[in-house]
């Protein structure tokens, strides 16, 4: 037998709808985190499941999950669904409540209407799993403090206080020193004023003495004409014959060797080493040995699969849970050979995920 409310919920993590063939479809919105102000709660962001009859026309997909995940034809998977439709409208009959684990339960009102009650525990937003509710803390008002009764004060009632200025003894020395420096001063001036006389004036006159000075050296000079004609005797060079010049060392230039260049031979690429990891990446159909939400039960299993034998084994990069491939195949036909392989080591839920292509 075929859990096929297990599916459900699997689909509902990754797709806003899933229907049910002839019986409705579960819509998944997302409801804003909230307060309770009645039990004083904040409730995270949760991803909500609510029910619309209309949708009743089968568009497989629900089907073709299952056929892939229990490796069965899509006619026998097609009948496990019908089978599992049949089994909630016989509960609505009988017990008049029909519910699916994990998601809500099913009844009929006074018009025949089916009406769905959704479990409000289960968040299927696979990035806020598992948040609680946050119970809010009361904050304490601190203490009052007393108030102070201030008291107006009026100018008429403020006492005047007469400041009275500091006297400070004067240097009456120091007056008597002041005013005979001042004294001493006056007399001076007064008695050894400077007369006018012609001490103060100057015996130099500069046009007499610069005629005196310049007239004796005309008279005893040359003529302007004989200056102009005197020719300056040449200067013979004098020449040393008995010394010899003197010879400048030479240097001796080193010798250069010619050197014959010889290319550089390029080294060889080395060839690129691709992972197995990386290859199995680039494969189709990807053999999955487990789903999880968190990074580090992914991890786990990663590891657990390289030492039983998986070299290959690597994380899927894809919206949702957080798949872990054992292996990648070019086929669809071998991925499903080697899942038998890998059940044994991770379990029955083990399945075949093939990897949509890039438009």
């Amino acid at each position: 037998m075929v859990a096929v409310d297990k599916y459900l919920r699997k689909l509902l993590y990754e797709q806003d709808c899933v229907i049910i063939p002839d019986f409705g479809g579960l819509l998944t919105h997302q409801v804003q985190a909230q307060y309770n102000s009645r039990q004083g709660t904040f409730t995270p962001s949760q991803k909500r499941v609510a029910f619309n009859e209309v949708l009743k026309f089968d568009d497989g997909l629900l089907t073709y999950f299952i056929s892939e995940n229990e490796r069965m034809a899509r006619e026998e998977a097609q009948g496990y669904v019908k089978q599992y439709t049949e089994g909630l409208r016989n509960q609505l009959q009988q017990q008049g409540v029909a519910e699916v684990n994990g998601i809500g339960a099913f009844r009929t009102n006074s018009e025949g209407k089916l009406v769905f009650e959704p479990t409000l525990s289960q968040n299927f937003n696979s990035e806020w799993y598992g948040f609680q509710d946050v119970k809010a803390m009361e904050l304490k008002q601190p203490a009052s403090e007393p108030e102070l009764n201030a008291e107006e004060i009026r100018a008429d009632d403020q006492e005047a206080v007469e400041t009275s200025p500091i006297m400070r003894p004067l240097g009456w020395v120091r007056w008597a020193a002041a005013a005979a420096v001042v004294g001493l001063a006056f007399y001076v001036s007064a008695f050894y004023a400077p007369t006018v006389s012609d001490s103060t004036l100057s015996s130099l006159n500069p046009f007499y003495s610069l005629i005196d000075y310049v007239q004796p050296m005309v008279e005893k000079g040359v003529p302007g004409s004989e200056l102009a004609n005197a020719q300056v005797p040449a200067v013979e060079s004098v020449s040393n014959p008995s010394a010899s010049p003197v010879e400048t060392p030479k240097e001796e230039v080193p010798t250069l060797l010619a050197v014959a260049y010889v290319p550089a031979t390029p080294a060889a690429k080395a060839p690129e080493v691709h992972s197995e990891a990386n290859l199995a990446k680039s494969k189709r159909y990807q053999l999955v040995a487990g789903s999880f939400n968190k990074v580090d039960n992914a991890e786990d299993l990663l590891v657990e699969l390289k030492r039983q034998g998986y070299p290959e084994a690597h994380i899927l990069e894809s919206r949702g849970l957080i798949k872990v491939s054992a292996a990648g195949f070019d086929t669809q036909k071998s991925a499903y050979a080697e899942l038998k392989q890998l059940e044994k080591v991770a379990g029955k839920g083990v399945w075949v995920y093939e990897k949509k292509k890039k438009k």
